[in-house]
């Protein structure tokens, strides 16, 4: 087993989870584009999973699902490569 199978089989439902708990709470309101962002960071996961299973890794569709995937920032992947300055600006 993996590490990216442990990975998605333990993170993919925290995510779900915290989707959930976020949606019931009044987090939502107060951070409704961080909460979509990572909605949007699952759907792009599920997505590339499941064109993973059904194409195969060397399809044109794997293919366009992967860098669709990277594009919307999926897996967390961005957050290693950001660095905040210290006028608080964001570069990557």
């Amino acid at each position: 087993m993996g590490i990216d199978l442990i990975l998605k089989v333990i993170g993919e439902p925290l995510v779900l989870a915290f989707l959930i708990a976020s949606a019931l709470r009044p987090a939502f309101r107060r951070y409704p584009y961080a909460i979509l962002y990572i909605a949007g960071m699952l759907v792009s996961d599920v997505v590339r999973e499941s064109v993973l299973i059904r194409f195969g890794l060397t399809s044109r569709e794997y293919l366009l699902a992967y860098f669709l995937h990277r594009l919307s920032g999926g897996s967390f992947e961005v957050l290693g490569r950001c660095r905040f300055s210290g006028d608080r600006s964001l570069s990557i």
